[in-house]
């Protein structure tokens, strides 16, 4: 979709005070929560401070107005997924790493080999005898769909009660999101609701390779304790785990449950763990969900 610059104009979020650079005809979608009509491409963009957060949301509201195979990469922040008809959108909370203006956009993708074709590390059975999909699948000329992008501004404040809302980027020990436990030396609860919806979902062809969250565990107490740690996504068919790291990058195994093996399977993925968490000490929980949604406790 052409867009003319002088058909942009300002908006301020009156919850956030935060200027949202928008193209006119996009206004309705954000203004109202409408759809816009996606032709080739359309993107919008919003300015974030150091630290502020996001919601993003986008993808295609009635599927079935896609082309036969067609496909929209949706990009933002440096993530980049391709939605289709069976996993038609993403939905993340994005943290701004660095000041700036973060733009939203959704390309129609027509020449790309599809992570469904990548070769099969799990599945052994009938689905290898699925037929590859394209590597073209054309748009029709003037062919649009019903497609949503929305940017909404979002602060959470500071729970009372140990909620955590998992933000990007986080994919990393790097980049992990700090979680401060054990300085009141009692026990202590911590529940995170987080999201690996910027993932292919139908057929990740990258499972194991991207899409990782990861929480930089700094336990204040003053003696060892054990912790415990459980994890829940809204699948139970897709295969999640959690680990546990060191800033070094190496796992971390003391206090581990000696049924954390494999046994009468091929992977040691596992979705609960106990540790011995030692005084001061940093520790990185990986989170492989695989899964548009989850909590870990």
């Amino acid at each position: 979709m052409s867009i003319p610059l002088w058909n942009f104009f300002l908006i301020e979020c009156l919850s956030m005070r935060v200027p949202i650079l928008l193209p006119l005809s996009l206004a309705v979608c954000f203004a109202q929560g409408s759809s816009i009509s996606l032709e080739r491409t359309s993107s919008a963009s919003v300015n974030l401070r150091a630290g502020e957060m996001v919601e993003v949301s986008a993808g295609v509201i009635r599927p079935s107005q896609l082309p036969v195979n067609g496909r929209v990469a949706i990009e933002f922040g440096g993530y980049r997924k391709v939605v289709h008809a069976l996993d038609p959108d993403l939905y993340m909370v994005y943290r701004a790493p660095k000041a700036g203006a973060y733009t939203l956009k959704a390309t129609v993708v027509e020449d790309e080999e599809a992570i469904f074709n990548n070769a099969r590390w799990r599945e052994a059975g009938t689905i290898q005898k699925v037929s590859r999909f394209p590597k073209v699948t054309p748009w029709p000329a003037g062919k649009k769909v019903d497609f949503r992008l929305s940017l909404k501004p979002v602060s959470y404040g500071v729970s009372k009660k140990g909620q955590v809302i998992e933000a990007e980027p986080n994919d990393t020990i790097a980049t992990a999101q700090t979680i401060v436990m054990g300085a009141s030396g009692a026990s202590e609860d911590v529940r995170v609701t987080g999201g690996a919806d910027d993932l292919e979902y139908f057929d990740n062809g990258l499972i194991g390779k991207a899409g990782d969250d990861y929480f930089r565990i700094e336990y204040k107490g003053t003696r060892p304790r054990l912790f415990t740690a459980n994890l829940n996504v809204t699948d139970p068919f897709v295969v999640s785990q959690i680990q546990c790291f060191t800033a070094d990058g190496k796992e971390f195994r003391e206090g581990a449950n000696p049924n954390e093996r494999v046994h009468q399977q091929l992977e040691g993925h596992r979705t609960g763990m106990t540790r011995t968490f030692q005084p001061g000490g940093v520790y990185f929980i990986r989170v492989e969900a695989n899964s548009p949604g989850y909590d870990l406790e």
